[in-house]
């Protein structure tokens, strides 16, 4: 853990704000130790959040009496020597934070150039951060190259998305892919719930088979295969997605789940 220097000489600051927020990296700035602290005013933590604008004005009462309240005082050694190395942790984090910020523009900037960015893109819940990890899963469409994918199949196979049927006479068994690159199952089943709230039909989907008794993971799995035949074709294709002309389609083929879109 990057602050576990804490639990030793100011546990109290680890009672305060996510461990991942930026206003507890400014909190550490602003009160390195307990001491520092304990001379803070109520007046100068408010002024503290609002300049640092602190999001959940609801909690700042229930902040301020976690530091009112009572606590151990360290030995001044090891106060001394835990601050002394929070100092140097927080250099290092805002030195690390300088190069994954010029890594995310260095991306930014290759996506931007590419032709197949911008039909992914398009995507319903297809974000900053996942648009470069479906890219680079895709690949160049460079008609001259052979693809990395022949069929968006492959991509529901190689990452987890499709199932697998085991027969024997009447006996029949369907499971999951184990054997699969189980970082990105993870990233389209997080996409595929994602884009219930930002597409109608995917909603239609999930709510239908839902009333019908199928487990939520069920649902997602196949919603996520769903997406990656639509993420295949406009990425094979180079087209924009079309939310309306999908659901146009869906009705045309008179899907069940479509009938109330």
């Amino acid at each position: 853990m990057r602050f576990a220097c804490l639990k030793e000489f100011f546990p109290k600051a680890l009672e305060l704000f996510s461990l991942n927020s930026q206003v507890f990296i400014d909190f550490l700035k602003a009160f390195p130790d307990p001491d520092t602290l304990h001379a803070c005013t109520g007046k100068t933590f408010l002024a503290f959040l609002k300049k640092h604008r602190y999001p959940y004005p609801g909690k700042v009462e229930e902040l301020w009496k976690t530091i009112q309240s009572p606590s151990l005082q360290p030995d001044r050694i090891a106060a001394r020597a835990g601050r002394l190395r929070l100092v140097m942790l927080l250099d290092q984090l805002e030195n690390l934070k300088e190069h994954i910020t010029h890594y995310g523009q260095e991306i930014q900037n290759i996506l931007d150039n590419l032709p197949e960015s911008n039909p992914i893109k398009s995507l319903p819940s297809v974000g900053e951060r996942l648009a470069p990890e479906l890219v680079a899963t895709l690949g160049p469409n460079n008609k001259d190259r052979c693809h990395r994918f022949q069929a968006a199949e492959e991509i529901a196979k190689l990452y987890g998305c499709a199932h697998v049927v085991r027969r024997s006479g009447k006996w029949k068994k369907v499971s999951l892919h184990y054997a699969c690159v189980k970082s990105f199952r993870r990233t389209f089943h997080d996409w595929a719930f994602a884009s219930i709230n930002y597409s109608s039909w995917a909603r239609a989907y999930y709510d239908y088979h839902k009333a019908r008794n199928q487990s939520h993971f069920t649902i997602i799995r196949n919603l996520a295969k769903k997406w990656i035949k639509i993420l295949f074709a406009v990425w094979l294709n180079g087209t924009t997605y079309d939310e309306a002309l999908h659901i146009q389609n869906l009705k045309a083929r008179n899907i069940p789940w479509s009938m109330v879109l």
